[in-house]
């Protein structure tokens, strides 16, 4: 995989689009934030308010699917629509499912040993890309597509995670100003490496 072509047409995608990059996030941020607090407020630290907090957390993983969908639209070069927040809701037991697989699947293979776990959720890590691309696809279907794309592309992909490490903890040191750039940035990234991934699948 070819880190530096990803990472400039990221740099270009994230520049000219930085705003609509922040713009779901900080949305769905704004709305979590007034949600919790009422949480807070109405039930203090009370196990009920622990699990409305879960219940949010649950109700938000669609959202964070057609976050994933509106990103790839912008690196695709189309028009990203905020309705894709709201897109996935009609599969929101596929998602609980493919989310709880991959936990399991993920965990399970923690337990025998750390790389092993590590290795499974990097074979995982394209399943929300594959659902925002094809909502369709059934919770098995999704995780096997995964395994197939990240196919002798793990510890590439982990690699390439880990070469914005860096940039990560200068963000740290300008007090988190930089990440106003970064969070695009890597964001854009992590959708390009996923179409990248398809292209060459389908050679």
């Amino acid at each position: 995989m070819n880190w530096s072509e990803i990472k400039e047409k990221a740099k270009d995608i994230s520049y000219d689009n930085m705003w609509n990059i922040w713009k779901p996030s900080l949305f769905v941020a704004l709305i979590t934030f007034i949600i919790e607090l009422f949480i807070t407020l109405i039930f203090k630290e009370s196990s009920i308010g622990n699990i409305f907090s879960s219940i949010l957390t649950i109700a938000l993983l669609p959202i964070q699917i057609g976050i994933v969908r509106y990103v790839l639209e912008l690196v695709r070069g189309k028009e990203a629509n905020m309705d894709y927040l709201k897109e996935y809701y009609d599969k929101i037991l596929v998602i609980i499912v493919i989310s709880l697989l991959v936990g399991i699947f993920s965990f399970l293979g923690l337990i025998l040993f750390i790389i092993p776990g590590i290795i499974i959720a990097l074979g995982y890590s394209m399943v929300n890309y594959i659902f925002a691309d094809n909502k369709e696809i059934t919770a098995m279907g999704v995780l096997r597509r995964s395994k197939e794309l990240m196919n002798g592309y793990k510890m590439d992909y982990f690699l390439f995670c880990l070469s914005f490490l860096g940039w990560i903890l200068l963000g740290a040191l300008t007090f988190g100003i930089l990440y106003i750039w970064l969070f695009p940035y890597i964001t854009v990234a992590q959708a390009v490496y996923y179409d990248e991934l398809l292209k060459l699948n389908q050679n």
